[in-house]
């Protein structure tokens, strides 16, 4: 055989070998490897998630705590340990020794619970209005954590109000709940706190079936005599005596408007219990005063 034809053959033979490997590493190596990869590649991408899901969750619980501990260090009020009913009837008397008549407490239960304690009164009686608010905001602005339900209020003839309400008083809670009697609560602003007294009365009428006294002794121009108008002044006589207002002066029940000394008229505002009025009082002046009242003109005087 000659020395073309074996390396013909030889050729031929490694190109078999070439041909056949690189079928087998593109056929069958190849995709086992690509799938194995591609499997690894996404329990790569799953453990990445998860491990962001987690940072994420770390994230969040650690701003939950940051914000329970914020909440709990600016906490006013508290679950004491321990608490009686004589401390509860205690902490009324202290805020009920005037403006109420009467002010009935009965005790109603004592219940014990594996999550807290707790009392329960029915509270009932009559006060003046800023007295019982005054209570109500000292009950539930106290640091021991009273709770006020079914609160009811009527008024009644005397302009005091009649109420009844249910006070709770809570003690003993769970381990962690209560609070450490060594522990004091951190200090409140005041700002913070709603308003301890209101400016109106609520239950006080709209209209008054009864006009309050003159105590100021003001002149009621509905009884005095409107003497004279003078320098923009409107002069009453009233207890015996003279006096003279200005626009914008106080007279009972209201404030002098207005004076007009060429018509001799005077208006008054007046607010009789609620309901507003303006009166008008003219000057008592005879008919040839009247027709004096005007432009004056000066005549040359005729000799005789």
């Amino acid at each position: 055989m000659s020395n073309l034809v074996q390396n013909i053959l030889i050729l031929g033979f490694c190109w078999l070998l070439a041909t056949g490997g690189g079928a087998y590493l593109t056929l069958l190596k190849q995709p086992a490897e690509m799938s194995r990869l591609e499997k690894a590649e996404e329990v790569a991408r799953l453990k990445a998630a998860e491990m962001n899901s987690l940072l994420g969750d770390v994230s969040a619980s650690e701003s939950l705590a940051g914000e329970a501990m914020t909440r709990w260090q600016a906490r006013y009020k508290s679950v004491p340990g321990r608490l009686s009913s004589e401390d509860v009837i205690r902490f009324l008397n202290e805020h009920t020794s005037s403006g109420f008549d009467p002010f009935d407490i009965t005790f109603k239960a004592h219940r014990e619970s594996r999550k807290f304690n707790r009392f329960d009164f029915d509270i009932k009686g009559r006060a003046d209005w800023p007295d019982l608010y005054s209570l109500i905001w000292s009950i539930e602005n106290s640091p021991v954590l009273y709770r006020v339900t079914d609160l009811e209020l009527q008024a009644s003839a005397d302009a005091m109000i009649e109420f009844n309400f249910e006070l709770t008083a809570f003690y003993g809670g769970m381990t962690g709940m209560s609070a450490d009697e060594r522990e004091s609560l951190p200090e409140i602003p005041a700002s913070w706190f709603p308003s301890p007294s209101l400016a109106d009365n609520p239950f006080e009428p709209l209209v008054l079936s009864e006009l309050p006294p003159n105590t100021d002794d003001l002149v009621d121009v509905e009884r005095a005599e409107l003497a004279m108008i003078a320098g923009g002044q409107a002069v009453f006589f009233w207890n015996d005596s003279y006096v003279g207002l200005e626009p914008g002066d106080k007279v009972y029940l209201g404030t002098l408007i207005s004076v007009d000394p060429r018509e001799g008229r005077v208006v008054v505002r007046l607010n009789r219990g609620g309901i507003t009025d303006e009166i008008e009082l003219m000057l008592d002046t005879g008919a040839s005063y009247r027709q004096a009242i005007g432009p004056v003109r000066l005549a040359p005087s005729r000799k005789q």
